[in-house]
């Protein structure tokens, strides 16, 4: 039965909303978007062992302690509108219970606050590097596009993104499906940005340190969300050693396509949020592909 936007009067709110996460029962957005409740400490209550593995996940993505109980918060509301178990929303249901609870903050406060947009952003990210959500980056709240789709880029530069889905094909093997999104996303990001800005280079093994520090400012220079001006420090990073982890891995498996030397220096990413993702960063089973010494946490000496 669907949660009304009141509960019935003697009823604390922390009670109401544990049996809600408890029940798996739908509650009305409109009561998720008003309600002032501890959701996150509610949820972590219920569900331990996933909020452990939560926090783990986000921080060796890079998000900061306030960061991760952020997103974890934003995870039991959602799940409460979804009427969902919080390890069980899958794209569609992430994607309804994000659309419903913005719209219901949105006709209480006229607008989408960021304490609500950057939770939710970092939210997929985190989400997809657990393995819960197969595509970081959908369609979202701000209702801005994501990059340009691999057909189109083959048309342009067929042997950049020849080379780029290789690699992403290799990742597969051993990687979660929502790393291998990440990976994809980052890639695509490249690509858009050198086929825009830089039409010489139609190949992986063309480019150089000066088109990484571009599309670093690129980065940099693109709206944020609801409101920021730029995109977070972490999103950056991320992205950054991504990056540096693709160049070495395709030298290192002598690709007809690699650079001489990667272009990505840990320099170009050094900041102290800014690292490869851990699942990046660890050994693999036996039997995968090798791991780069050179892919690990950049230094931020």
């Amino acid at each position: 039965m669907r949660c009304s936007a009141a509960w019935p009067d003697g009823w604390p709110r922390g009670i109401a909303v544990w049996l809600a996460l408890a029940t798996a029962a739908p509650v009305d957005a409109a009561y998720v978007a008003a309600a002032r409740a501890e959701w996150g400490y509610r949820l972590a209550d219920l569900e331990p062992r996933l909020a452990a593995r939560f926090t783990a996940t986000a921080t060796r993505l890079g998000y900061s302690g306030k960061q991760a109980d952020l997103q974890w918060a934003a995870l039991a509301r959602l799940a409460a509108v979804a009427g969902r178990p919080a390890g069980q929303l899958d794209r569609p249901c992430f994607d309804a219970a994000r659309d419903a609870l913005a719209a219901a903050v949105r006709a209480g406060r006229g607008r989408l606050p960021n304490t609500l947009t950057t939770p939710l952003h970092g939210l997929q990210a985190t989400l997809a590097a657990m393995g819960i959500l197969d595509e970081p980056e959908g369609r979202r709240v701000t209702g801005r596009g994501i990059p340009a789709r691999w057909e189109n880029l083959e048309g342009l530069a067929p042997a950049l993104a020849g080379t780029m889905r290789r690699y992403l094909a290799q990742l597969a093997i051993s990687m979660r499906p929502g790393s291998v999104a990440l990976a994809d996303t980052t890639l695509r990001h490249l690509a858009s940005y050198l086929t825009a800005h830089h039409e010489d280079v139609t190949a992986a093994a063309q480019v150089g340190r000066t088109h990484i520090e571009g599309f670093k400012a690129w980065l940099a220079a693109r709206p944020g969300y609801r409101g920021r001006r730029s995109p977070a420090a972490t999103t950056i990073g991320m992205r950054l050693g991504h990056l540096r982890c693709f160049f070495d891995r395709i030298i290192e498996w002598g690709y007809d396509d690699a650079p001489a030397r990667n272009p990505s220096s840990p320099a170009t990413c050094r900041s102290a949020t800014a690292r490869c993702p851990a699942s990046w960063t660890t050994p693999t089973p036996a039997g995968s592909w090798p791991q780069p010494a050179s892919c690990r946490p950049c230094s931020t000496g």
